[in-house]
């Protein structure tokens, strides 16, 4: 749980990030960084969409608690251009690798 809430902020801290909060979760903006707090009792789950959607959208969609935009990608062909895992599995590749799925 630590290292998901761990790679969660370093992913902010490196990335333009976008955060949508409500509940139990606290955050913080200061000086270009957020800072999450998010109880123990709460899950983390990874979503992945097949096409560019804004943080707003899959707010309202998921019906999440806090949803970031951790993600790079090309705007002209809506590719990533990172390594997208989740739960040590691939899902994502730049270069063409074929998911763990």
């Amino acid at each position: 749980m630590i290292r998901k809430i761990f790679v969660l902020v370093c992913i902010m801290v490196f990335s333009m990030v976008s955060v949508f909060a409500q509940s139990g979760i606290k955050y913080d903006f200061k000086d270009g960084i957020y800072h999450i707090i998010i109880p123990p009792d709460e899950k983390i789950e990874f979503v992945s969409t097949p096409k560019l959607m804004t943080n707003s959208d899959i707010h309202k969609a998921t019906g999440a608690k806090l949803t970031v935009n951790a993600g790079f990608f090309d705007p002209k062909n809506q590719k990533t251009i990172s390594f997208v895992y989740n739960d040590g599995l691939l899902l994502e590749s730049p270069i063409g690798l074929k998911p763990s799925l």
